[in-house]
This record gives structure tokens, C-alpha cells and sequence, in this order.
């Protein structure tokens, strides 16, 4: 079974055209998927930071600034309750008539706080089905060492098309992604894929010994 599973998860690699190292874990759905990628998302950025929460836990890390689109959808705002982020933890992007995140805003709002920071983009908007400018984001998320997470669990199947791939432009700069395969892959059982970039932080972020 695990076979079968390392199998699958490197056919959405290739389908998707991703990184072919990234780290692939199957989940019940886009919303954990996208907890999963944003529990590593939150780990390393404090251990880019010199903090190391696997030892010292949630309650003494420095505060980790979270950024997303005022139209992102709400299973995101979730996974950031369950892992601990709160409200003053989270910056508000202004949208476009699209839902798309105004690259300007964001600069405008990164340029102001230090410290740890995660960006939220959409591919594939749940209204319009628009998609972020990745490229940009991803520009932004270097300058400032962030972690870009992209939710798309609607959009990121796009890139298995020749006619729809240009829409994706710059996602494979992400440090991770999350995506259902009983949408638009029409796998007949409840189904996502959490993709992370770099599998020592998939790993931390998610790895526990059996007793």
C-alpha cells in the first residue's frame, strides 16, 4: 500500500509538473491539505528564525505574521485557528474586482512588519476562478524570506493543460500547495494531495514515532 501510495503521489508530481523531489502526502481533502502545508509553512519560518518548535512548543515562538487575501477562502482562516494563529496574526490583503490579491498592497503591507512571515495565495477562486500572479508573490516571498502557500484546490489541476497552464505562470516557485482530487481529477472518493517543496519541513512540521 505504501508503494501504491509513493506510486500515485509521484504520477501528481509529474502531471502537475512540480518539483519531482517535493514531498507528497494524501489527505481526506484540500482543507487538510492545506493545514498540513501551512503547519510546515509555520514551523520553518520559525526555524529560519531560529526557533525550534518541536522542542520548545507554541507558547514562548516569536509571532508569525500570516498574509492573505481578504477573499481567500474560509477553510484557510480554519487551518490558521487550529494551528494556533489568531487574529493579530493575520494581515488582510485587499482584493481586486477578481478576488485576486492587489501585489501592491501586499508590498506595501510586508514592507512594514519584521519577523517571520507566510503568504496565502488561490489558484483558482472559488467565485471566479481566478488565479493569483504567482510570480510575483514568489518574487515577494524571497525578498522577504517568507514561505508562499498556495491553495489550489481548484485551479492547480489548470496546469495538466496546455490551454490552461499559462494561468498558473510561477506557481512552481511555491513552497507549497494543496489541491483535492475529487474535483477536477474526478477521483470518486474524498481526496487531496499536500505538496511540500522541501520534505525535511513536511517531515517536522508532520512527523510523529509510532509507540
Amino acid at each position: 500500500a505504501s508503494t501504491a501510495e509513493e506510486v500515485a503521489c509521484q504520477w501528481v508530481l509529474d502531471l502537475l509538473d512540480l518539483p519531482r523531489t517535493a514531498s507528497v502526502g494524501l489527505t481526506t481533502g484540500a482543507t487538510m491539505a492545506g493545514f498540513i502545508g501551512l503547519a510546515a509553512a509555520r514551523d520553518e519560518v520559525l526555524r529560519r528564525d531560529g526557533y525550534d518548535l518541536a522542542e520548545t512548543g507554541l507558547q514562548y515562538a516569536p509571532p508569525v505574521t500570516v498574509f492573505i487575501c481578504e477573499e481567500s477562502h474560509a477553510s484557510n482562516r480554519a487551518a490558521l485557528r487550529y494551528l494556533g494563529f489568531g487574529d493579530r496574526n493575520v494581515v488582510e490583503i485587499a482584493a481586486d474586482d477578481q478576488g485576486r490579491i492587489v501585489v501592491d498592497d501586499l508590498a506595501a503591507r510586508m514592507a512594514k512588519i519584521a519577523g517571520p512571515k507566510v503568504i496565502i495565495a488561490t489558484a483558482g477562486h472559488i467565485n471566479s476562478g481566478a488565479f493569483d500572479d504567482f510570480q510575483a508573490l514568489a518574487d515577494m516571498a524571497k525578498r522577504h524570506g517568507a514561505w508562499l502557500h498556495v491553495d489550489a484546490a481548484f485551479g492547480l489541476w489548470a496546469r495538466s493543460c496546455i490551454k490552461s497552464r499559462v494561468l498558473t505562470k510561477g506557481i512552481e516557485h511555491a513552497d507549497s500547495w494543496s489541491t483535492d482530487g475529487h474535483k477536477w481529477l474526478q477521483v470518486p472518493f474524498d481526496a487531496g494531495f499536500a505538496i511540500v517543496r522541501d520534505g525535511n519541513a513536511h517531515r517536522r512540521a508532520m512527523d510523529i514515532s509510532a509507540s
